[in-house]
């Protein structure tokens, strides 16, 4: 018979010395034990996962029956129903049945399911020649786990195989049968193979989109995970190449995205969709004919189309006399430090639409808001032009990520 075990597991008493990643492991591990709803979960979503590769439709799981059939009814038997839902097993407790109260096998060492199992334990006989596999959460000396499979044994039942939780460090010391691990990080799950009220779907029909970590809302994008990735840890890698950031992740780029091995070229479509969404959303909120009277009402119309660009680029706002928008353009494409503009075109574009008023934007990819010299004598350039032709040069706005620069509000203009 093959003993499996997830996770080795380190006694209360020496929690002081584990470090913070085990403390969180072995905190869930003391939670199962005491019977808190989310560590039970918890348990059997890490059995029942690990088991799930197998093919187990004729085989029965059971656990170690607990010290009270009162405990064991409430308990364990639900227990091995949410393990058997993760793996495809069946229940094996619809055939077992345990009797009176026997003292908890880890106390004063008395192991008295070990001596006389027979008194608390009946095993139908339809269990006979079916394969069993028996879970338990941890096994310390063995001692009541080999005394219930040798029960099932007795019984006429096929034990395959005996998984538990945990086991201690010290389990050698009693046993001198091979025991194998199980890791979880060799263990893959996918988003369907969850507790339903842990997918991010369901938290987002049920609680709201805002209750989402940013890696949930894109494990929605993402949709199936593949074999080796589910779809939040698809999600997490994307976050990751960006440093976490959602304003870096709007810039990306096809190529970009693209270098993420583990992302495909359908969700990459789905991922810049929902950037573009949410940037035309924000140009929608600004009406048809915005007033742009200030610098801070250019900054925020033209935000949404610059602050992703990797590369500078120059806009002209077109106005009416009374500062409604007639039309934003743009008028230059350049490189990442400067960009080269042709004041003819922008005066040209203002006669032909009539408009009296133009505010001159552009974007500083680098995140500095301090303007060049190449700027000031833009400025300066374009202002002469726009005098004259009768045209009010409204401002020139430098737009970065999260902040501007106005020549009018520094007063330079």
């Amino acid at each position: 018979m093959i003993r499996f075990a997830l996770y080795d597991y380190i006694p209360q008493r020496f929690l002081n010395r584990a470090t913070f990643e085990e403390i969180d492991l072995h905190r869930r591990i003391l939670d199962f034990k005491d019977a808190k709803p989310y560590a039970t979960r918890w348990a059997a979503k890490e059995i029942g996962y690990a088991l799930s590769d197998m093919d187990l439709s004729d085989t029965y799981i059971v656990c170690i029956p607990a010290c009270c059939k009162r405990t064991h009814d409430r308990r364990y038997k639900e227990f091995t129903k949410m393990v058997c839902e993760w793996c495809g097993a069946k229940n094996g407790f619809d055939f077992i049945h345990v009797f009176g109260h026997r003292q908890k096998a880890h106390i004063d060492h008395v192991y008295e399911l070990a001596d006389n199992a027979d008194e608390f334990i009946h095993v139908d006989s339809q269990l006979k020649g079916k394969n069993i596999i028996v879970i338990d959460d941890i096994v310390t000396t063995g001692k009541t786990a080999t005394a219930f499979i040798d029960r099932m044994v007795s019984a006429g039942a096929n034990v395959k195989m005996a998984f538990f939780l945990a086991k201690t460090k010290y389990f050698k010391r009693y046993n001198d049968y091979n025991f194998q691990d199980m890791r979880t990080s060799t263990i893959k799950m996918s988003v369907k193979q969850w507790a339903e009220e842990d997918r991010p779907s369901t938290k987002l029909l049920n609680l709201g989109a805002n209750t989402l970590t940013n890696a949930e809302l894109i494990s929605i994008l993402v949709g199936s995970g593949t074999a080796q990735y589910n779809a939040v840890e698809i999600a997490q890698a994307i976050l990751s190449r960006y440093d976490r950031d959602l304003s870096k992740l709007g810039k990306a780029d096809l190529r970009e995205l693209k270098e993420i091995d583990v992302v495909g070229t359908y969700t990459i479509c789905k991922i810049m969709a929902a950037i573009e969404l949410g940037k035309r959303r924000q140009l929608a909120t600004m009406g048809l004919r915005p007033d742009i009277s200030s610098a801070d009402c250019i900054f925020k119309y033209m935000r949404p189309i610059l602050q992703d660009l990797t590369i500078e680029e120059a806009h002209v706002m077109l106005l009416s006399q009374n500062y409604k928008l007639i039309k934003e353009m743009r008028v230059s494409q350049g490189g990442l430090t400067e960009v080269s503009v042709d004041v003819r075109m922008i005066i040209k574009e203002a006669v032909l639409n009539n408009a009296t008023v133009l505010a001159f934007v552009h974007n500083h990819p680098s995140g500095n808001i301090h303007p060049s010299k190449f700027d000031d004598t833009l400025t300066q350039t374009l202002k002469k032009a726009c005098d004259l032709m009768r045209i009010h040069l409204l401002d020139h706005v430098i737009v970065c990520d999260g902040d501007y620069y106005s020549y009018v509000e520094r007063g330079r203009l």
